[in-house]
């Protein structure tokens, strides 16, 4: 119950005449209304937030939101560049073509990065740092078999990516050999510890070959399975050759 019905209860109670009642109640109610009055006078107003504060702060907020994703898509590789000799080191790269993180797949490779920092450079210029290194050296013979391998998530993207690799110095002055592959095969190479242009390479080799296992190739140059896929490859055509041969020969017998 408010106060003001309990005050109008009592008086209800109280033994006095009526007219007493009556000026006592209209006594009560103009002290109230100028209770009232003085308080709405010395009540401070609420300040509320201008637009400009508050479209300040939606801003703030949005640039914090917009940074923090930034951020996360810097630390997202979205392509990989593999460098495969006998030193096999793969290349992780962001949407913005920068090197998220190097990885090296066999020894070799590891003795190379480990004089390096690759991380934060564009792409190319990681490339060249690696062919100019010291260490990479002894390993670039002119038949080293050095191929770059390019995986990304469109055919535009991976186009890109092979065509500035293959006009660039540490490819041409070494005389490497730039490809594309099927990004899909990414996670599967690195389960099977290989680099991505490496496990490329032995997928085609099994083509001819089902006896070559993922170990195989871990104990192998570029240049040691390029020369089996061209064993096998030639092989195969000098088989289809005698095969067109037999066959040219039946047809020859038949007309005679």
């Amino acid at each position: 119950m408010r106060t003001e019905e309990r005050i109008h209860d009592a008086f209800d109670r109280i033994e006095a005449s009526e007219e007493l009642k009556a000026s006592t109640k209209d006594f009560l109610r103009r002290a109230r209304q100028q209770d009232s009055l003085r308080h709405r006078r010395h009540r401070r107003p609420v300040r509320r937030p201008g637009f400009g504060v508050v479209l300040g702060t939606v801003c703030l907020m949005l640039v914090c939101l917009l940074g923090t994703g930034g951020y996360v898509l810097a630390k997202i590789p979205v392509s990989y560049v593999s460098i495969d000799v006998n030193p096999s080191i793969e290349l992780a790269l962001n949407r913005f073509d920068r090197v998220i993180y190097a990885a090296a797949y066999n020894r070799d490779g590891e003795n190379v990065l480990n004089t390096l920092s690759l991380n934060g450079m564009r792409y190319n210029d990681a490339v060249d740092a690696v062919m100019e290194s010291d260490a990479m050296q002894p390993y670039l013979s002119a038949e080293a078999g050095l191929t770059f391998t390019v995986a990304a998530g469109s055919g535009r993207k991976a186009d890109a990516l092979q065509t500035e690799i293959a006009s660039s110095s540490g490819c041409l002055k070494y005389g490497g050999t730039s490809l594309s592959a099927d990004i899909g095969i990414v996670e599967e190479a690195h389960e099977n510890g290989l680099s991505t242009g490496k496990y490329a390479a032995y997928q085609v080799l099994r083509q001819y070959d089902g006896t070559v296992t993922v170990q195989d190739c871990h104990d192998m140059t570029m240049a040691e399975i390029y020369g089996l896929i061209q064993c096998h490859k030639s092989g195969h055509e000098n088989d289809q050759q005698e095969k067109g041969h037999k066959g040219e020969e039946r047809h020859g017998h038949g007309h005679k």
